[in-house]
């Protein structure tokens, strides 16, 4: 992540998951770590074990209120904050992309998040094979077959091996997007791009166990980033339930804050409102699903 005062932060999750769409693409994530000191329970975390939500598919936690209308982007609110990757675009105050450390709220110009297999079911995984093959550059674009569309793979973080899910760096795709919309993906994986649920919750559900880490920018110039040590997203039928555990990284987040705070919560869209918030829409307060 890069924030819009130029300073470039990670996260990174020891685990990683996001269940089909039978389960909402529920986001299954732990173990923090990075370089924006998320206290525990914040970035990530907070979102820990919720479904995705769309502006037309509300699933966060608020009763009667959308948060990924609100915020405009999809993502796996729980009710509307701790952090959002995928709202619309904007670097003022209370505007834009943000991750929430539980002491300060970072705004951020630039974000990428990349999973990798961290106990890989072969010696090998897809991204190792590609980063062999073209070793010299910063990332590589490769077709899965599995999931019948491209994957970009990070070969420069950490070691590499990262296949990125998510990546926005400045305003030239709309985030505020629909359930099915953000089910399938869009935007452009040389630029911003967001994979796609069903290809996340296809990856994460494997037999392989993935984190998940997040690099940020802030809109005052730092770089952090988070890792979980765990990350999965469920599938459709589960409405994309995020369940993600293990925070380690440099934004010094607070117990159930990042993603952390998220967990186990079911993704929302400003058409499918899936929060916690009763007769509230977080997906279409923030502008993003999530």
């Amino acid at each position: 992540m890069r924030s819009t005062d130029g300073k470039e932060y990670y996260v990174q999750y020891e685990s990683f998951i996001v269940q089909d769409e039978k389960m909402n693409y529920r986001l299954l994530v732990e173990g923090y770590s990075g370089t924006t000191g998320d206290l525990p329970n914040r970035g990530m975390l907070y979102h820990n074990a919720m479904n995705f939500s769309t502006h037309d598919r509300d699933q966060d936690k608020i009763a009667n209120f959308n948060c990924a209308a609100l915020e405009g982007g999809g993502w796996w609110y729980k009710d509307c904050g701790a952090a959002n990757l995928n709202k619309p675009w904007g670097t003022g105050d209370g505007k834009g992309m943000y991750w929430n450390t539980g002491p300060s709220t970072l705004r951020l110009d630039f974000t990428e998040m990349k999973i990798r297999v961290k106990l890989p079911s072969e010696p090998i995984t897809v991204c190792e094979r590609g980063m062999n093959e073209l070793t010299n550059e910063p990332y590589v674009l490769l077709e899965l077959d599995t999931l019948g569309k491209q994957i970009r793979c990070d070969a420069q973080t950490d070691g590499g091996g990262w296949i990125v899910i998510q990546r926005r760096t400045n305003a030239d795709v709309d985030f505020n997007k629909t359930w099915n919309e953000y089910r399938d993906g869009f935007g452009d994986l040389r630029g911003n791009f967001w994979l796609g649920n069903d290809a996340i919750s296809k990856v994460t559900a494997g037999p392989d166990i993935y984190e998940l880490r997040v690099d940020m920018h802030t809109t005052d110039g730092d770089d952090y980033y988070v890792q979980y040590e765990r990350f999965t997203v469920q599938d459709e039928k589960m409405n994309y339930r995020l369940f993600v555990e293990g925070y380690s990284g440099t934004t010094g987040d607070l117990p159930n804050r990042g993603m952390l705070y998220h967990n186990a919560m079911n993704f929302s869209t400003h058409d499918r409102d899936q929060d916690k918030i009763a007769n509230f829409n977080c997906a279409s307060l923030e502008g993003g699903g999530w």
